[in-house]
């Protein structure tokens, strides 16, 4: 005697009364549907749990590129900018570090986007020492500082101008999913037990 069939796409199971007892596949059933509504409520707040760095973007400006800041230092000296880009290089000075970053817009996580067009350079000095091997070029920062002066350096060849920011705080993302859309993996199984 067939007792009920559940649909799930691509699996179809169906319990068959081998004892008298007809409450077996209610129970079955009403396990399922509690753990599939589980699992949909998991998913859910794990899509929407936020990434990164939360900072508030009414304190910071993120209107202002680097490259807008180098051509008027005097205009927004003493602003505070949140910036993020691919780290070019790293230099542990005397009273710090020195982050030189090519800057890139800001997703919504406040992550840079790198798939888009480079906006400048800035330069981010840190009052405490940084492990190079940490902040080692290519790694991903997003940063948040005061507009300090500006720094007249070399891009190759090319002379070029910095901002320096003096960084409040710096947040290395990790190596892992290097681009900026959320890394989101499902997988489904199938479990028999005898």
């Amino acid at each position: 005697m067939t007792l009920g069939t559940i649909l799930i796409p691509g699996v179809t199971l169906t319990h068959t009364d081998t004892t008298t007892n007809d409450l077996g596949f209610n129970e079955f059933s009403s396990m399922l549907l509690r753990l599939t509504f589980t699992s949909l409520l998991l998913l859910i707040l794990v899509g929407c749990s936020s990434t990164g760095p939360e900072y508030d973007g009414a304190y910071y400006r993120q209107s202002v590129t680097p490259e807008q800041v180098a051509d008027n230092i005097d205009g927004y000296k003493n602003q505070n900018v949140l910036w993020g880009g691919i780290l070019i290089n790293s230099i542990n000075l005397e009273d710090g570090s020195e982050l030189e970053v090519l800057a890139y817009p800001l997703s919504s996580n406040q992550r840079p986007d790198l798939n888009r067009d480079p906006i400048g350079r800035f330069l981010a000095r840190e009052g405490e020492y940084l492990e190079p091997l940490d902040y080692a070029e290519g790694r991903v920062v997003t940063v948040t500082g005061q507009i300090a002066r500006s720094h007249s350096g070399q891009v190759g060849s090319a002379a070029y101008i910095y901002p320096v920011i003096n960084a409040d705080q710096i947040y290395l993302w990790s190596k892992e999913g290097s681009g900026s859309k959320p890394q989101i993996h499902i997988g489904v199984g199938v479990g028999f037990g005898f």
